[in-house]
């Protein structure tokens, strides 16, 4: 199944002002300034996912679309979509359809999460991200609740990104469901193809299998 991802440009911010104390000219500049990443030996975000270089741009968005191979000769779907700001805060979409009886539910099921996210990162090379928001569970039946997702990069040597990812959500009366992944892929320029292994646990049956994704940055 072919899929088709679009990604719009990003606004290119104005540089800081090279000395923010005189700049502002009053007591209250360090304090306004305190979060400065650069004077910290931190790597301004978002940081270019293909080399230590930054990217000099205010936003980097990327798409991620897998195709995963369930037991039962079942499939699913997944699409991520992420937006990430230099100010380390970000966006994080997904979006999973799996074929019906994959949670014994006739029907097909789709499940759609949304986070807002920080990025944790400290040094280029590695890459670590959380983010809080909701996930809904969309077939037989509608489930939806507050979710938590932890998401970590490490670039090995040239071309290769080691990844990890884990998300749990409490679904209407509390009960949780867990999705891990994790996978090796090689990136050439803003392209990347990545092969893991994805399971969802979770009350109505587990759904596990290896997948294959295409990522794509901006």
């Amino acid at each position: 199944m072919a899929a088709a991802v679009f990604v719009l440009a990003a606004p290119v911010w104005a540089e800081p002002p090279s000395d923010p104390l005189n700049w502002l000219g009053g007591p209250i500049a360090p304090h306004l300034f305190a979060l400065d990443l650069d004077d910290r030996g931190l790597p301004s975000y978002p940081f270019d996912p293909l080399n230590d270089a930054k990217s000099g741009v205010a936003a980097n968005m990327s798409s991620r679309v897998s195709r995963q191979f369930t037991e039962g000769s079942r499939q699913a779907l997944h699409v991520n979509g992420a937006l990430r700001l230099e100010s380390r805060l970000g966006v994080d979409f997904a979006w999973s359809r799996f074929d019906s009886g994959a949670f014994n539910l006739e029907r097909r099921t789709d499940r759609l999460a949304m986070h807002a996210t920080a990025d944790l990162s400290e040094r280029d090379g590695r890459f670590l991200e959380y983010g809080l928001g909701f996930t809904t569970l969309q077939s037989d039946q509608s489930l939806w609740g507050p979710s938590f997702e932890l998401l970590g990069e490490r670039r090995l040597a040239p071309p290769w990104t080691l990844y990890a990812r884990y998300s749990l959500a409490f679904m209407n009366l509390g009960a949780s469901h867990h999705e891990l992944s994790a996978g090796v892929g090689p990136s050439w320029k803003r392209l990347g193809v990545e092969a893991g292994y994805r399971a969802f646990l979770n009350p109505l049956r587990n759904v596990y299998g290896p997948e294959i994704a295409l990522k794509i940055w901006l």
